[in-house]
């Protein structure tokens, strides 16, 4: 079965209505909260608007694990990277192709890679100690995937893993650390996007804790149809 966007903004609309109470409370949080997570405020929107503008595809074919030469790069937060910079980076870049499900990393693997998603769509997540797991984050084209590793040899916090596939940007942990070290401006951009992760990690924090479940689903849905720039789900 296949959603169309509309379609998924529709049924999240006639769920909002339906509510016996309060139901413009929720369709107005439901607006609110769609904004702070798909960074539509802020200096996240920087981000999201840009990778909102490009195209995320490239012409790999999705699904496989091959790697090319980048031709272009489809990448909102590399594209704020300054043009020679860039040229220099994208020696040492690779496009990947990731299928659903795979791992990128396991929580406390080393981080020898930082990918940046193009069309794919990543879920950081934890693994509690029952088997249950807690969502942290969704990251699309408008940001890394371990960026935080060019900082310092850190390993993973959390489990990262494909939950829409697609191509990513690939770039080694070393190369990338010796780039940052040599550009304050690169570590600029870095540093305001890891900030914005961790505003965005706490507005979420809120929200787990005082909304419903259903509020926090539609939220979800949101946030994964703005990351992937897709307009239909199979």
């Amino acid at each position: 079965m296949t959603i169309t966007g509309m379609e998924l903004s529709s049924w999240i609309s006639g769920k909002l209505r339906s509510n016996s109470k309060g139901g413009s409370k929720m369709a107005t949080y439901a607006g609110q909260a769609a904004n702070r997570e798909n960074g539509s405020t802020g200096v996240f929107s920087t981000f999201s608007n840009l990778s909102t503008n490009l195209d995320a595809h490239g012409g790999f074919p999705v699904g496989t694990t091959a790697e090319t030469s980048v031709p272009r790069l489809g990448n909102g937060l590399l594209q704020l990277v300054d043009p020679d910079h860039l040229l220099r980076l994208r020696a040492f870049i690779k496009r990947v192709g990731l299928i659903k499900d795979q791992y990128l990393y396991q929580q406390d693997d080393r981080m020898g890679t930082i990918y940046f998603p193009e069309s794919a769509v990543v879920s950081e997540f934890q693994i509690l100690e029952d088997g249950r797991t807690i969502e942290v984050g969704v990251i699309g084209s408008e940001g890394g995937v371990g960026i935080q590793s060019a900082f310092n040899s850190c390993t993973a916090a959390n489990c990262t893993q494909i939950c829409v596939p697609g191509t990513a940007l690939a770039i080694g942990r070393d190369v990338l650390e010796r780039e940052v070290i040599s550009s304050p401006s690169l570590q600029l951009i870095l540093h305001s996007y890891i900030n914005a992760q961790i505003k965005q990690l706490s507005q979420r924090v809120v929200c787990n804790t005082f909304h419903s479940v259903e509020q926090r689903f539609c939220t979800w849905l949101l946030t994964l149809r703005n990351r992937s720039g897709r307009k239909d789900f199979a």
